[in-house]
Formats: C-alpha cells, sequence, structure tokens
C-alpha cells in the first residue's frame, strides 16, 4: 500500500494503526502508475524546457556574431578617423612649412612629434581598447 498523504509505502497493519484517517491510501500498482505518469509529465516538460534553452543559446550566439561585426565595423571607422587626423595634421604641416628657415624648422618638428603623440595618446585612450579588452574576456 501506498499512502500519498505522507508520500509513504505502508503494511496492511500500519494502514489500521497511522493511516486510517488518510484520504489517499492505494495499492502499490495504482500509486505505480500515478507516479509512472508524474515521471513522463516531468519528462515531458524537462524536454521542453531543454528545447527552450537550446533555441535561447542559439539566439545569444547570433546575438554575439552580430555585436562583433558590429564592433569591428566601428573600430574600422575609429581607425579611419585617427589616420584621417594625423594625415590632416601631416599635410597641414608639410603646407605650413615650405619656406620656414632651418632654426625654426626644428621647432617645428619637436611640436609636430608632441601634436602626433598627443593624437595617438587620444587613440590610444579610445573607447575601441577597453572594447576590445571586453569581447576577448567573454
Amino acid at each position: 500500500m501506498y499512502c500519498s498523504d505522507h508520500s509513504q509505502l505502508i503494511c496492511s497493519t500500519c494502514v489500521e494503526i497511522n493511516h486510517r484517517l488518510c484520504f489517499q491510501v492505494t495499492q502499490l500498482s495504482e500509486a505505480a502508475k500515478e507516479k509512472s505518469a508524474d515521471l513522463n509529465n516531468l519528462s515531458v516538460r524537462t524536454k521542453n524546457t531543454l528545447s527552450r534553452m537550446k533555441q535561447f543559446q542559439i539566439y545569444q550566439e547570433d546575438r554575439m556574431k552580430s555585436l562583433k561585426v558590429s564592433y569591428h565595423e566601428h573600430e574600422k571607422l575609429i581607425v579611419d578617423g585617427m589616420r584621417l587626423n594625423l594625415t590632416s595634421y601631416l599635410l597641414e604641416c608639410a603646407d605650413s612649412t615650405v619656406n620656414e628657415t632651418h632654426e625654426h624648422m626644428q621647432y617645428l618638428v619637436h611640436n609636430m612629434r608632441k601634436k602626433i603623440r598627443s593624437l595617438l595618446a587620444d587613440f590610444d585612450k579610445s573607447t575601441i581598447k577597453d572594447k576590445k579588452e571586453e569581447l576577448t574576456l567573454k
């Protein structure tokens, strides 16, 4: 016998002594059928949940791929912008130093180096470096 009220297997003596007030005392074979149905139900629900989790995982992996593509496009724009800034500055320097003396050129070269270092430092501090590290950590 099986007492569903207490979730216990019981003998015929225990039915009379401890479980006479219980409402759900059934034969063991009947209880096994009920539990088997419950287990089958649980199995189906587990399979459905697993299927949904796999779909969600695929969706998240696709999102990550999409984000990486977007990031690479953004990275290219940042690099192209830095390249344009450097090229523009170098052209500006070339145009402004056409008729300069040697002594004055030394001063201009020092300023050019300083400006280029500044541009490179700004690029190094940009979000590209941070975002790239963020993506590689994941």
